[in-house]
């Protein structure tokens, strides 16, 4: 990920982030990639050291399986293929911790995120296919995150963990 900070000395932050999206062991859904897009505020007090961001994030995990449980009223096992689409947007605040150092600065943050989904859903009995359905469902949670800034020059270069959780409840 990549982050160029404090443009033009005002405090602006402007970031760019690509990265992956573990579902488990919190649901069925397998790894995916995130992209998200962040703009941010570093505020004067305290040498920049607090910053108040809103940001976008998209990612699409998928999943699939079989019903293991035969059903004498369908024409055999049940497939099914699950994608959801997820858009969240967050506003939140992050710490940087000076260390001594200009080119390494550890942080965490936290915020409010909106989770937005869309899921797809395709299925099959034997050979008779049960068709697609799609639902959306939207829900506020919360976000985590903790990570380094490796400074170069204008920008940064970053390692960061997130934990986001919204209580989406759906059933398909």
């Amino acid at each position: 990920s990549e982050r160029l900070t404090d443009v033009a000395n005002v405090g602006l932050v402007l970031g760019g982030k690509i990265g992956g999206g573990l579902g488990k062991p919190f649901s069925e859904f397998g790894a995916s990639y995130v992209l998200e897009v962040e703009l941010g505020y570093m505020l004067p007090v305290l040498d920049r050291s607090f910053e108040i961001f809103v940001s976008g994030m998209y990612t699409q995990p998928e999943t699939d399986g079989v019903e293991g449980a035969p059903d004498p009223r369908l024409p055999g096992p049940l497939r099914y293929d699950i994608t959801q689409q997820e858009l969240a947007l967050t506003f939140g605040a992050i710490y940087r911790l000076h260390v001594g150092t200009d080119w390494l600065m550890p942080y965490g943050g936290a915020g409010a995120r909106l989770y937005m989904l869309r899921t797809k859903v395709t299925g099959a009995a034997g050979d008779e296919s049960f068709g697609k359905n799609e639902e959306t469902q939207s829900d506020a949670g919360l976000l985590l995150l903790g990570g380094i800034d490796f400074r170069l020059g204008p920008g940064a270069l970053l390692a960061e963990l997130q934990f986001g959780w919204a209580h989406v409840d759906g059933f398909v």
